[in-house]
C-alpha cells in the first residue's frame, strides 16, 4: 500500500492536479477503522476496504472525522481549501469562507457553536482577511529556516557542484519574503515640489538579482550578494511573539494589560527580527565563503595585485638603478672635475712659484749687484752722478725697488748694473759691475718714490673733497630743516618726549630727537639740536606769555612783589627737572620752592600752570 502526500484537508480529493508542496497524513485501512471507531461506526472488515474509504471520504464534513490535535496540523490554507499565494486575493478569500461554512457552519453539523472546526475556519478567515495578520502568519507557517553551516577547516572543502546545488535553492526558498514593490517619493525628484502639500509617490517593482551558475559575471556576483546583503524582508514575527509570549491581545482585560501585551509582543518581534536579518547574513556569509566564482575571483585579483606589486617592484629596482647610474656617473664626473681643478691648482700653483722663484732670484741678483756696486763706488770714490749719503738710504731705494719693481725690471736693470757676470766669484779678485748704473738705479727708486707720495697726496685730496661734500650737504641739510616751522603734531611730539624723558638721563637730546621721528615717521628727521632750539625758543617764549598773563590779573599793588624774572623762570625749571613727577607732590614742589628764594609752593604751582597753559597756546 503506497503513502500520498497531501497539502488539504479534502483528503483523497484533488490529488491529481495538486502541485504545490505535500505533507504525509494518516491513510491506510486501520486508520480508517480508527476513525469509525470514534464516530461509533463499526469496523470494517478487509474485504470492505475500498467501498469505506470512498464512502469515508465522499462526506462533505471531512474535517469533523479529526481530533483537535488533528486539526492543529492543517494550515489556514489548507482550511480554506485555497493555495498559498499572493495571487489569492479578499474575493477567493471570502468565497472559500463561504464554501466552507456551508459544510462545518453549526447549523449543518449540529454540533453546537463552540465545534472546533467552524471556529477554526473562522480564526482561518479572520486571520488570512487582515493584512497584517496575514503577513504575520505567512512569515512562519510553513517554512524551513535552515541555512548551511560554514564548513570547518579540517572538513575538505564543497564542490562546485554541491554548491549550486545545495545553496540555490536556499536563496529560492528565502525570496519568498523578499520585498517585491517600494514606494518612491517623486518629490525628491521634482524640485518644485509644493512644500507642505501632499507629497506624491508611486510604487516601483523591485527584481531580486538570479543565484546564477558557473558562468555567471562576476559584476552579477556581486550585484546578488550586494542584493542579499542589504535584504529588505516583510517578514513579521508579532504572530510568532504572541505564541511564544502566551499573550492574546483580543483577550485582555483592560487597555493597560493590552497596552503591556503590545509592548512585550513588540519587543519579542523586534528580538526575532533581528536574529532573522543574522540569519540571513550569516546565509550570505557562509555563501560568500564556498562560492567558486568568489574564490575564482580572489585568486585572480591576488595574481593581478601579485603581478602589479611585481612591476612595481621591477620599475623601483630600475629607477633605483638608474638612480644609483646618475649618482655613479655624477660621482665620476664631480672626480674628473675636481682632479682637473687640482690640475690646474697645481698648474696655477707651480707658476705662481716659479714667478715667485724667479723674483726672488732676481732680488737677490740686484740686491747683490747693487749693493756690490755701491762698494765699489764708496771704494773708488767714481765721480758717479749717485751721491746716497749712507747704506741706510742706499738699502731703504733698493728695499722699494724690490717691492715694487717686477722681475723683467728687476732684470733690467740687473743688465744695466753688469749682469750675473759681473758678481765677484770666490776664485776672482776682480769685478765689472757697472758702478755707473747707480744713477739708474737711484733714479727709477726716486721715481717710485715720487710717484707713491703723488699717489698720497691724491687719495688724501680726494678724501679731503668727499668730507667737504658731505659737510656741505650736511650743513644744507641743516639749514633746510632749521628754516622748516615745526609743525603742531612735532611740537605736540616734542612736549611728550620731553616729559617722558627728564632732564639726567644720558643721551636725552638724542632719545627724544628718536622719539619724536619715530612717532611722526617725518620724511626728513629732526636733529637733536633742532628739538633743542625748538624746546629752548618754547621755553623762552612761555615765560613772558606766563608773566603777562599773571600781571594782567593781579592786583597793581602786588606787581612788583609778584614778578618773575628770567632767573626765577631758569630756577623753577631747574627744579622741576631735578625733582621728578615720580615723588610725593606736596615734598616735590615744597623742594623746588626752596631752590627759587622768595617765592611759596604756591606761587611754584601757579607759575608752573601759566606756562604750560602758555605752552598749550602757543600749539593752537
Amino acid at each position: 500500500m503506497s503513502i500520498e502526500v497531501l497539502n488539504k484537508v479534502q483528503w483523497p480529493i484533488q490529488l491529481e492536479h495538486q502541485q504545490s508542496p505535500r505533507t504525509i497524513q494518516c491513510a491506510g485501512f486501520a486508520y480508517i477503522n480508527y476513525a469509525l471507531h470514534k464516530l461509533g461506526r463499526t469496523k470494517l472488515t478487509d474485504g470492505e476496504e475500498a467501498k469505506s474509504v470512498t464512502t469515508v471520504t465522499s462526506k462533505k464534513n471531512r474535517l469533523n472525522l479529526l481530533d483537535e490535535p488533528d486539526l492543529t496540523k492543517f494550515t489556514y490554507y489548507e482550511i480554506l481549501n485555497v493555495e498559498m499565494s499572493d495571487a489569492v486575493g479578499r474575493d477567493e478569500l471570502k468565497k472559500a469562507y463561504h464554501k466552507a461554512c456551508l459544510t462545518y457552519h453549526p447549523d449543518k453539523t449540529g454540533r453546537g457553536e463552540d465545534d472546533e472546526v467552524f471556529m477554526l475556519v473562522k480564526l482561518a478567515y479572520d486571520t488570512l482577511s487582515d493584512e497584517d495578520k496575514r503577513r504575520a502568519y505567512d512569515s512562519t507557517v510553513d517554512f524551513d529556516d535552515w541555512i548551511p553551516e560554514k564548513p570547518s577547516p579540517f572538513d575538505p572543502p564543497m564542490s562546485d557542484a554541491d554548491f549550486y546545488k545545495i545553496y540555490g535553492p536556499v536563496f529560492k526558498r528565502n525570496l519568498r519574503f523578499a520585498v517585491t514593490k517600494k514606494q518612491q517619493n517623486l518629490d525628491k525628484q521634482n524640485k518644485r515640489g509644493k512644500k507642505g502639500g501632499q507629497k506624491s509617490s508611486k510604487e516601483v517593482a523591485i527584481q531580486p538579482p538570479d543565484f546564477g551558475d558557473d558562468d555567471m559575471h562576476i559584476d552579477q556576483v556581486h550585484e546578488f550578494y550586494d542584493y542579499w546583503a542589504r535584504f529588505e524582508s516583510w517578514r513579521d514575527y508579532s504572530l510568532a511573539a504572541a505564541e511564544i509570549l502566551k499573550h492574546d491581545v483580543d483577550s485582555a482585560e483592560g487597555r493597560y494589560e493590552k497596552r503591556y501585551m503590545e509592548k512585550e509582543i513588540k519587543k519579542k518581534a523586534a528580538a526575532m527580527k533581528r536574529e532573522e536579518n543574522a540569519r540571513i547574513s550569516r546565509l550570505v556569509e557562509n555563501a560568500m565563503a564556498a562560492d567558486p566564482r568568489l574564490r575564482r575571483y580572489k585568486r585572480e585579483v591576488a595574481l593581478a595585485k601579485k603581478r602589479a606589486q611585481e612591476e612595481k617592484a621591477a620599475k623601483k629596482r630600475a629607477k633605483e638603478e638608474a638612480e644609483q647610474a646618475r649618482i655613479a656617473l655624477e660621482a665620476q664626473l664631480q672626480a674628473e672635475k675636481e682632479e682637473l681643478e687640482r690640475t690646474k691648482a697645481a698648474a696655477v700653483k707651480a707658476e705662481k712659484e716659479a714667478k715667485k722663484n724667479i723674483l726672488r732670484k732676481s732680488r737677490q741678483l740686484f740686491r747683490k749687484l747693487s749693493f756690490q756696486a755701491y762698494e765699489h763706488y764708496q771704494q773708488s770714490k767714481s765721480s758717479c752722478s749717485s751721491s746716497w749719503e749712507n747704506l741706510d738710504e742706499a738699502n731703504d731705494d733698493i728695499d722699494l725697488l724690490c717691492k715694487q719693481l717686477s722681475a723683467v725690471e728687476l732684470d733690467s736693470l740687473s743688465d744695466a748694473l753688469g749682469g750675473s757676470q759681473a758678481l765677484l766669484s770666490e776664485s776672482s779678485s776682480s769685478s765689472t759691475v757697472n758702478v755707473e748704473a747707480l744713477t739708474l738705479v737711484k733714479e727709477s727708486a726716486t721715481k717710485r718714490r715720487e710717484a707713491a707720495n703723488e699717489e698720497k697726496m691724491k687719495q688724501k685730496q680726494r678724501l679731503k673733497q668727499a668730507r667737504e661734500k658731505s659737510e656741505i650737504a650736511e650743513e644744507r641739510k641743516k639749514a633746510e630743516n632749521a628754516k622748516k616751522p615745526w609743525s603742531k603734531e612735532e611740537i605736540s611730539a616734542l612736549a611728550k618726549a620731553v616729559r617722558k624723558y627728564p632732564a639726567g638721563g644720558a643721551n636725552r637730546w638724542e632719545t627724544i630727537a628718536t622719539f619724536v621721528n619715530n612717532l611722526l615717521r617725518l620724511e626728513t628727521p629732526r636733529t637733536k639740536e633742532e628739538c633743542v632750539a625748538q624746546f629752548n625758543a618754547a621755553a623762552t617764549k612761555a615765560p613772558s606769555t606766563a608773566t603777562k598773563q599773571t600781571n594782567n590779573s593781579a592786583s597793581a599793588g602786588d606787581d612788583d612783589a609778584n614778578a618773575w624774572s628770567a632767573e626765577d623762570d631758569k630756577l623753577l625749571q631747574a627744579g622741576l627737572a631735578k625733582f621728578p613727577a615720580s615723588m610725593d607732590k606736596n615734598e616735590r614742589w615744597s623742594s623746588i620752592a626752596k631752590g627759587v628764594p622768595g617765592k611759596s609752593k604756591k606761587e611754584c604751582v601757579q607759575r608752573f600752570k601759566a606756562i604750560r597753559e602758555a605752552l598749550k597756546n602757543s600749539k593752537k
